[in-house]
């Protein structure tokens, strides 16, 4: 049980502030036999426990947390956004998140007619469903899905398969954002997620946060460790939310 006996041991030291990568890893490398990821089943709520009321009203018939952000996870992003006030947010890995996202800058900035909230996905049915969901949600102004496939790519000196983003300058047409969520691609052989900062840096303003889910994983850790080594990174640590949310900026 030693896993979970040094995860109470940062529970105690750190508490809801963001824990040391260095620290998260040393634990997965010590308890390969054990997860630190939470059991799915803890992952799994009711849409319907939401902390924000339209989408906790949107959402109550749908199980969240499965394939998308967990519920804690959603309601702290919101915290964020109230926090950082972003103009624009790149998501990656589109679904429940977006309609989120696209509410959540809807609160904060008001009906607009720029899209705050553009999103990527690697295939096509997933992006359907979530332009439907956002157009059932009336928030379809507010964000908009790209569809970019995987491929093998170098980037960094590694091989992955990573988003194909050629045309990604297109959709976002010239405007750099603030704020990045990072939920995707999704790939079993490589560290797929590696490769989104490095491709969107030139879209970004200096200093914009990016959050990283599903960060308790032994995969998003190698990429958070490949992640510090980048000059143009900085990591805050991984806050212990749903499935563990890794926070830093892009300088």
């Amino acid at each position: 049980m030693a896993v979970r006996f040094g995860i109470g041991v940062l529970r105690r030291i750190y508490g809801q502030r963001p824990w040391p990568v260095t620290a998260v890893r040393l634990l997965d490398r010590v308890g390969k036999w054990i997860a630190l990821t939470p059991p799915l089943q803890e992952c799994i709520s009711s849409g319907a426990s939401i902390r924000n009321p339209f989408l906790s009203e949107f959402f109550r018939d749908v199980e969240v947390g499965n394939t998308s952000l967990t519920v804690p996870t959603l309601d702290f992003l919101e915290a964020q956004i109230k926090s950082f006030a972003p103009q624009l947010i790149f998501e990656f890995g589109s679904g429940i998140s977006t309609v989120c996202l696209a509410r959540f800058m809807q609160e904060l900035h008001g009906p607009s007619g720029e899209r705050r909230v553009l999103s990527v996905d690697q295939d096509d049915g997933y992006a359907e469903i979530t332009r439907g969901l956002l157009k059932k949600a009336g928030l379809d102004n507010m964000a908009g899905v790209f569809v970019a496939p995987l491929g093998a790519q170098e980037i960094n000196g590694h091989t992955i398969r990573c988003y194909e983003m050629k045309d990604i300058g297109t959709f976002f047409g010239g405007r750099k954002a603030d704020f990045v969520l990072i939920d995707g691609p999704f790939d079993r052989e490589t560290p797929s997620r590696y490769g989104t900062l490095p491709q969107i840096r030139p879209f970004l303003k200096s200093g914009t946060p990016f959050f990283l889910d599903d960060a308790f994983r032994a995969k998003e850790l190698l990429i958070a460790a490949l992640w510090k080594k980048l000059p143009y990174i900085r990591l805050r640590g991984i806050h212990p939310v749903g499935k563990g949310l890794l926070e830093g900026r892009v300088l």
